[in-house]
């Protein structure tokens, strides 16, 4: 998945000597993680009857390789792992969705995500808290940090850095 570019380099001066250099190659490859552009559920409040569909924007330069949504039921136990599938755009910018079945009433949900690349680059999103909803209960959620993401991910000291945050926050 490493691209190889081989160039020439071809100049002439004023009096139409020429010369040609070369040939010079590098390899680029993709080093950096899929990049999450935010996330959204169906239904927001689900009651006991609702599957709940997971939409996730993701961009990546290579593509995405694999989408999974892991979720808990009740915080006991292990994550229970959907893989999502691409519901519209492409593997390079796209929305995969995945589904979270039907709970009975009050039961807690928390959940995550994990995306990979075709250069086998990941994330864990979010990085820090999770995703979460009460089954059969208006939103009972503090303001949520969803994602923060910082480009270049490993900036020097001569980088201007980008940093995007995505908060959550509903009406109780």
């Amino acid at each position: 998945l490493y691209t190889n570019i081989t160039y020439y380099i071809y100049a002439e001066d004023i009096q139409n000597n020429s010369k040609k250099a070369g040939p010079f190659n590098y390899t680029v490859s993709d080093n950096d993680p899929p990049e999450v552009i935010n996330s959204s559920r169906y239904p927001i409040n689900p009651g006991p009857l609702d599957d709940v569909k997971i939409n996730i924007s993701i961009s990546d330069l290579s593509g995405v390789k694999k989408a999974q949504l892991f979720y808990q039921v009740n915080g006991s136990g292990g994550f229970n792992a959907v893989n999502m599938t691409l519901y519209s755009g492409t593997i390079y910018n796209g929305i995969w969705n995945g589904t979270i079945p039907a709970q009975v009433n009050g039961t807690k949900i928390s959940y995550y995500f994990n995306i990979s690349d075709n250069f086998d680059n990941f994330v864990v999103h979010p990085s820090i808290y999770y995703y979460g909803y009460c089954v059969g209960q208006d939103d009972i959620n503090a303001p949520i940090v969803n994602f923060t993401t910082i480009y270049p991910s490993n900036p020097s000291y001569q980088n201007v850095v980008m940093i995007r945050t995505s908060v959550n926050i509903t009406a109780e």
